[in-house]
């Protein structure tokens, strides 16, 4: 059966040549190649692929559409059931079996292509979820509390391997007890990119604030770039 959104069907550059068109050709000549595919067409976007050509004004109406005759277009359709196997006929209903394979083909090449597209949309969403989900990037982010370069930031953190990633978490609430002002704090960005968990923590009072204050620009620079 037709899907609802399928209003098209292959048409082979030589199917001219197969022995039913041919033999269909030797009587009704070029014309009647062009009758057959009106037939087609009209078989294609009807409901079911299949027209009553027994119901009250269809045989004229495709009559019209081949811009011939109605005793013209019943006989070349009942030539072509019955003479060429291009058609059949039951019950006054007329089908192509041409019609038929060709819609089945394209809707089993439309479903893979929808299946596969969900499934790598699925895949996508799953190792995105993951990603949000397990790299901690949002817990790093929110412990250190210095929001300033985030994109450059999380560049730097999906470099850094689980170990290094668990070593800096639990560095940064020692960290930002012995810099509780964050404005003196490092940005995250230089954090990350000097590995700064690997430093050495200055026991509480230390170093104050107010030590950094007084301390020269290249100190500060050295201390906290």
């Amino acid at each position: 059966m037709r899907d609802i959104n399928t209003f098209w069907f292959k048409h082979y550059a030589n199917n001219w040549s197969s022995m039913s068109v041919e033999s269909m050709m030797s009587v009704y000549g070029a014309e009647g190649y062009g009758f057959y595919y009106i037939i087609l067409e009209s078989l294609c976007v009807a409901e079911g692929n299949t027209i009553n050509i027994e119901g009250k004004g269809i045989l004229p109406a495709i009559a019209k559409r081949m811009q011939t005759d109605v005793e013209t277009a019943k006989t070349f359709i009942s030539d072509c059931s019955e003479e060429f196997g291009l058609l059949t006929i039951t019950d006054g209903y007329i089908e192509s079996q041409y019609i038929k394979e060709s819609l089945d083909a394209a809707n089993k090449r439309k479903e893979t292509a929808k299946k596969g597209a969900d499934a790598r949309w699925s895949k996508k969403t799953t190792e995105e979820n993951v990603k949000v989900e397990d790299n901690g990037f949002e817990e790093f982010w929110e412990l250190y509390d210095k929001k300033v370069g985030r994109a450059k930031a999380y560049s730097l953190w999906l470099k850094l391997s689980k170990t290094k990633r668990e070593d800096c978490i639990g560095y940064i609430p020692k960290y930002k007890k012995s810099q509780p002002d964050i404005q003196y704090r490092k940005h995250p960005e230089t954090f990350l990119r000097n590995e700064s968990w690997n430093d050495e923590i200055y026991k509480s009072g230390t170093q104050t604030t107010q030590d950094i204050k007084n301390a020269s620009a290249e100190d500060v620079t050295k201390a906290f770039m």
